[in-house]
């Protein structure tokens, strides 16, 4: 049986990311849309935080800067870097640059599952019998934290 692929949004959740035009505007660009196996989409979102939105000046100059990639995981990475410089602007406030760390930790989160994406040329498919397994034991103090 052929597996059923999702759409999955990096910036999610939809209500936040769609709260106003700056955001929604990085939330649709196509190459921060991921396909994704509808077993993996759902594991994502049950492991993974929401990606808090960033503050409006810290918004603004990310959409200027965000390079799309040819791959998921490169687009992720753009991203993640454009967030960082946008907040690393002289006149952005510590909040706004809180902010922007959180969203990057919450995006750099879901690695695994973006490495995942049939669009991926690398694709590496993980068993999340055994990536859950694993997490719980991280938590447990019984393996040493992912590098």
């Amino acid at each position: 049986m052929e597996p059923r692929f999702d759409k999955h949004h990096l910036l999610f959740t939809e209500q936040h990311w769609s709260s106003n035009k700056t955001a929604q505007a990085l939330r649709t660009q196509q190459s921060l849309i991921i396909r994704l196996s509808r077993e993996v989409h759902e594991e994502n979102h049950r492991q993974n935080p929401a990606v808090p939105l960033l503050g409006y000046y810290t918004l603004s100059r990310t959409l200027s800067m965000y390079e799309p990639e040819k791959t998921p995981l490169a687009s992720a990475e753009s991203l993640m870097t454009a967030i960082e410089i946008a907040a690393n602007h002289p006149r952005a406030h510590d909040i706004e640059k809180n902010l922007a760390e959180l969203a990057i930790w919450a995006i750099d989160l879901q690695r695994p599952f973006i490495k995942n994406s049939p669009d991926e040329p690398r694709a590496n498919v993980i068993d999340l019998t055994t990536y859950r397994t694993e997490r719980e034991l991280r938590e447990l103090g019984e393996l040493p934290p992912a590098s």
